[in-house]
């Protein structure tokens, strides 16, 4: 059955989305564990560093549902938006965030070690510095600062009419590759990667195809199900798929630096957004025994994302002290990861959740999309 997803509705296909863009980003740091540097294997092992995409991924995933939720508030004249919308932000994404910074704060004050960039960090804008003044075992905490900028954007688009959304979105699209451009030419990477402006296309995206489902005409829907289903599409986006992993396997750099990080950004932002509109075409039942794992990886992605790179810091000084094999090492952190990952949402995320639900004018339909 084709259908217009419907943003208040939890969609497996978005779950399995997620669990996709985390498994993406843990392939690309644990792969040093398995794989060497040299070899046929070092050249797997850099074309697994596309997977850093998988942040990409999370950008659009998160315009698309929120911007969707806000949508249907804001034609339903519910009250009081703005602020349901802010708090259900922060109880989703503060809790976890401040967690892992308060423990690592703790243990700089036990080792006699600063946190880096702690006031930064402590403010959502680490991303703008993280180049100049990066944080080892937090680094990755500078895609979340450049999200919580990006949640700026979508109540104020929400609010808009939708024929002036259009120019708008449009401007955020050229803007995103001239920035990379311009950003890329005067910094050093990883500026271009970490700046917001950087993925402003990719946030727009997600934006435009939540509006487009929201007005639902008949012939976005036509639009919308050909992308879906139409083989040549898929054959198309497979190629380039394709192509930037072999790029990526000559040269990491040119794919997330340099001047070509003006085009390649864009054209995985338009990757991920056909995986989107092709895992939202249908309903799936989570109680499919081939989609359970994905799905349950899906709702816990957050908490694997926030403490997977940790994990990893913790795994290559171990290496480097150690005699015990990467792959052993590279094995365990993995198992530890998942127990770990699944004792935060079930003890410490989901009381977060829950509270969250509340404010929501349709809490049982939040508590269905806990993890968003």
């Amino acid at each position: 059955m084709t259908i217009t997803p419907r943003p208040s509705t939890r969609s497996v296909g978005l779950d399995v989305l997620r669990a996709g863009c985390v498994a993406a980003v843990l392939a690309t740091h644990f792969a040093p564990f398995f794989l060497a540097t040299d070899g046929a294997a070092g050249w797997v092992r850099q074309a697994l560093s596309i997977g850093s995409f998988g942040v990409t991924g999370f950008f659009l995933l998160s315009a698309y549902l929120l911007t969707g939720i806000l949508l249907r508030e804001v034609d339903a004249r519910q009250p009081q938006v703005w602020r349901r919308y802010w708090i259900r932000r922060s109880l989703r994404i503060w809790p976890l965030y401040f967690l892992l910074i308060m423990v690592f704060v703790v243990v700089g004050l036990v080792m006699n070690v600063p946190v880096v960039g702690l006031g930064w960090l402590a403010t959502f804008t680490y991303n703008w510095v993280s180049w100049n003044e990066p944080n080892g075992v937090l680094s990755h905490f500078w895609s979340m600062c450049a999200e919580e900028q990006l949640y700026l954007l979508v109540p104020i688009l929400s609010f808009v009419a939708f024929r002036w959304r259009w120019p708008v979105l449009l401007g955020l699209i050229v803007v995103a590759p001239l920035s990379r451009w311009w950003v890329s030419e005067h910094l050093p990477y990883p500026a271009v990667w970490n700046f917001t402006t950087s993925h402003l296309d990719v946030f727009a995206i997600g934006v435009l195809l939540a509006s487009l489902d929201h007005a639902g005409s008949p012939g976005w829907r036509r639009v919308r199900s050909s992308i879906a289903t139409r083989r040549s599409i898929a054959l198309l986006v497979f190629a380039g798929v394709a192509g930037l992993v072999l790029i990526t396997a000559i040269d990491p750099g040119r794919i997330f630096g340099g001047t070509a990080a003006t085009w390649t950004y864009a054209a995985v932002a338009l990757g991920w957004s056909f995986a989107l509109l092709k895992l939202t075409r249908r309903t799936w039942s989570s109680e499919r025994p081939t989609l359970k794992a994905t799905v349950w990886m899906g709702r816990r992605s957050y908490g694997i994302y926030v403490y997977h790179w940790p994990l990893v810091v913790f795994g290559a000084w171990l290496g480097s002290v150690t005699a015990i094999p990467p792959a052993v090492i590279g094995i365990v952190l993995l198992g530890l990861l998942l127990v770990v990952s699944e004792a935060s949402f079930r003890w410490f995320e989901s009381p977060f959740l829950r509270l969250k639900a509340r404010f929501s004018r349709d809490p049982d339909t939040l508590r269905r999309n806990a993890t968003d």
